[in-house]
């Protein structure tokens, strides 16, 4: 069972005006350009304490730990009475659908690399560990939870039903991308238990936040009991649980003419108009691999898998990961398109698509699938890794909602 346990958070205070100046995404989606904008809005806007100032240089994560210690210090940021979890309803649309989203944000237990209760599906990155270690090590504090995901068969839809029953709003608070949070401070025992029982009743699936928990548990071996804990928000896999899919910004391709003669037999071609129509076709294919290139002037062929073609892939490979589109893109598709060793970017949106491709007229985009929960998990329980960049969880969770600060 993961150990779920309650905290004493430090957040900011209503006296410092409305937590949109405040409170800033995870540092991993924060430009430069996006930074200096959030301390325009406030100077104790959270992005303080959790980028580096590139003007700072080698004394950058010593003038984050100052800021953070002057913070409590002077009031900027204040620390609750009493431990409690904490309730997250997170409200938004997506493509014309209104989605709710609860979870909890508690301490958790930093559990030894291949444990069986916190299970990974990603490999982390050397800079982005040692840059997190930094902070850490700097202010003593998480900002930003490790996301997490777990199997609910109800009880916890109904534990958080009652806990809210139970408690007034703690705080609310509306993003740049127009999602509503809702916050809940859960302080009464049976509440706290039970949504602690009913969470952390099983595995949890590290959906975002890899490198987030990869340094919490270097940040336990190198310093020792005070890192035995760290922060996380923890989500039910029901309809509220958004993965988008993550789009590639290919080089080299070939054009259009060339696609479909290399591809035939291989492959279902059918052309689409726009964007949205071939990404909408991909989203309802039924074939085990689909994806659709998409080039600038607004054409798009859509690529299902005929039959026989998942042969091609590794026969070493776990079926784990012989079931993933962006598995079978990077280890066959590239080389049906004659590209052994492609340039690759990545993107979120199709917004995002067209204006690499407007930047880039040489470029295609590659339209994915989401990758199905169940897929995910399945990557976990073999303690395998996905290519880079097979899941978006959206929305994210801000960061600065809550500061978990670390305590023997």
């Amino acid at each position: 069972m993961t150990d779920i346990r309650p905290f004493r958070a430090l957040r900011y205070p209503s006296s410092l005006g409305p937590l949109e100046n405040l409170l800033a995404p995870p540092y991993d989606v924060i430009s430069e350009d996006y930074r200096k904008r959030l301390l325009d809005r406030n100077r104790a806007n959270v992005a303080r304490v959790i980028l580096k100032d590139p003007a700072d240089g080698e004394l950058g994560y010593e003038r984050i730990g100052e800021a953070f210690r002057t913070w409590r210090q002077n009031g900027t940021l204040a620390q609750d009475a009493e431990p409690a979890i904490y309730l997250l309803e997170q409200r938004f649309s997506w493509e014309g659908r209104t989605y709710i989203r609860s979870g909890i944000l508690a301490r958790f237990k930093v559990e030894p690399e291949g444990s069986p209760l916190i299970r990974p599906h990603e490999k982390t990155r050397g800079p982005a560990k040692e840059d997190r270690f930094s902070v850490l090590k700097a202010t003593r504090a998480n900002f930003s939870p490790v996301f997490l995901f777990f199997e609910d068969k109800g009880a916890f839809a109904k534990a958080a039903s009652r806990a809210k029953e139970a408690h007034p709003v703690l705080a609310t608070y509306t993003d740049d991308d127009d999602i509503a949070h809702t916050v809940w401070a859960i302080t009464k025992s049976e509440n706290i238990q039970e949504l602690a029982k009913s969470a952390g009743d099983g595995p949890s699936y590290i959906a975002d936040g890899h490198h987030r928990y990869a340094t919490a548990q270097r940040y336990l071996r190198e310093v020792g009991p005070e890192g035995g804990v760290t922060y996380g928000y923890f989500c039910p896999n029901d309809l509220g649980l958004l993965v988008l899919p993550y789009h590639r910004i290919l080089f080299g391709a070939p054009g259009p003419e060339e696609v479909m003669k290399r591809l035939e037999g291989k492959y279902l071609l059918a052309t689409a108009d726009s964007a949205e129509k071939a990404a909408r076709e991909v989203a309802n294919s039924t074939l085990p691999f689909a994806f659709a290139l998409l080039y600038p002037d607004g054409r798009a062929i859509v690529c299902e898998s005929a039959p026989g073609v998942e042969d091609e892939l590794p026969r070493e490979a776990p079926q784990c990961l012989k079931d993933l589109d962006t598995y079978f893109l990077h280890h066959a598709g590239f080389k049906h398109l004659g590209l052994t060793d492609p340039k690759v970017e990545f993107v979120h949106s199709l917004t995002e698509a067209r204006s690499e491709l407007q930047a880039h007229p040489e470029a295609v985009a590659v339209l994915m699938r989401a990758t199905p929960l169940r897929h995910i998990a399945a990557v976990a329980d073999a303690s395998e890794s996905m290519p880079p960049k097979s899941t978006f969880f959206h929305p994210k969770i801000p960061s600065g909602l809550l500061i978990h600060p670390l305590e023997s």
